[in-house]
C-alpha cells in the first residue's frame, strides 16, 4: 500500500525548497532563470498533488469496499448465528457480572437464550460508582467486593456489616436468583469513561475470590471501550473473549464455554 506520509513529507520539502529558492534567486539570480525555476517547481508540485489525489481515490474505494463486505459478513453471521449456536450449552447454567456500567446486557443474554444455557443472574454496576471520588472509591472498593463475592459465591450478603450493606447495594444491582449453582461466571468488562486502572483495583480481586471459590470465569468485554481490560483479565489466567458483541465474539464465547464445560 501507499506510503502517503512519505508523499507528504516530500510535498513539505518541496515547498520548503522553493521558499528558500525564491530568497535566494530574489538577490542572485536574473528574473528570467527564477521564473523558469519556479515554473518546474510548480510543475513537479502539481504532479504530486495529483498523484497524492489519485492514491487518496484509491484509498477511499478500498474502505468503502471493505465496509461494504464487513457489512455482508456480519448480516450472514447473524443469519446463521442461530443455528451455529443451537443447543450448543444445553443443560449448563451461568451467572454474569457487568462491571462496566456503559455495557448493554441484551445481546448477550439473547446469544445465551441462542445456545441454550440457562441464564441464572446478572449483577451489574451502576453508573454512580464512577462518579465518585477516587480516595473514597478506593476505601468503598474492598467491602463491596466482598459484598459481589458473597452474593456469587454464597447467595447472600449477611455476613457483611449492616450499615454497609445498604450503600453498597446502590452501587450495583442484582436480576434473576440467588443463591444459584452456576456452571460459570461472565464477567463483562472494559470502561468507556475515566483513565483510572479500575481493572485493576476491582475486577482483579473480584475474579481471584470468585476463582478462590472454584468457581469458573470467562473474562470479556464489547468493542467500543476506550479502556481495554483484557491485559488485566489475561493476567488472572482466565479465558477471555475480546469484542464479545461482535457475531466472531459470540461464537467464541461459546466455543470457550462449550470447551470449559466439557473439562
Amino acid at each position: 500500500m501507499v506510503d502517503l506520509r512519505y508523499h507528504i513529507a516530500t510535498v513539505t520539502a518541496l515547498f520548503l525548497a522553493l521558499g528558500i529558492g525564491i530568497f535566494i534567486g530574489s538577490t542572485v539570480i536574473s528574473d528570467d532563470i527564477l521564473i523558469r525555476e519556479q515554473e518546474q517547481i510548480v510543475s513537479i508540485l502539481e504532479k504530486e498533488f495529483d498523484k497524492l489525489r489519485d492514491e487518496n481515490r484509491i484509498l477511499k474505494t478500498s474502505i468503502l469496499d471493505l465496509e461494504e463486505n464487513l457489512r455482508f459478513y456480519n448480516e450472514l453471521g447473524e443469519e446463521i448465528f442461530p443455528i451455529l449456536a443451537r443447543d450448543k450449552l444445553s443443560g449448563y447454567k451461568l451467572g454474569i457480572v457487568i462491571t462496566n456500567p456503559d455495557y448493554t446486557a441484551g445481546n448477550l443474554l439473547e446469544t445465551i437464550k441462542e445456545s441454550g444455557a440457562e441464564f441464572s443472574y446478572l449483577i451489574s454496576l451502576s453508573k454512580e460508582l464512577y462518579a465518585l471520588e477516587k480516595s473514597y472509591l478506593e476505601a468503598l472498593l474492598p467491602g463491596m467486593i466482598q459484598d459481589l463475592a458473597d452474593l456469587i459465591v454464597k447467595g447472600n450478603i449477611t455476613e457483611i456489616d449492616v450499615d454497609k450493606i445498604d450503600f453498597s447495594q446502590q452501587l450495583f444491582n442484582v436480576e434473576g436468583q440467588l443463591p444459584a449453582k452456576v456452571d460459570y461466571v461472565i464477567v463483562i468488562g472494559g470502561n468507556t469513561r475515566a483513565s483510572s486502572n479500575y481493572a485493576k483495583i476491582l475486577d482483579y480481586p473480584l475474579i481471584k475470590k470468585i476463582t478462590g471459590a472454584n468457581i469458573k470465569v470467562v473474562g470479556a468485554e464489547g468493542s467500543d471501550v476506550e479502556f481495554s481490560y483484557i491485559p488485566t483479565y489475561k493476567a488472572l489466567n482466565i479465558p477471555i473473549v475480546d469484542n464479545v458483541d461482535s457475531i466472531f465474539g459470540k461464537l467464541a464465547l461459546i466455543k470457550i464455554l462449550e470447551t470449559i464445560s466439557n473439562q
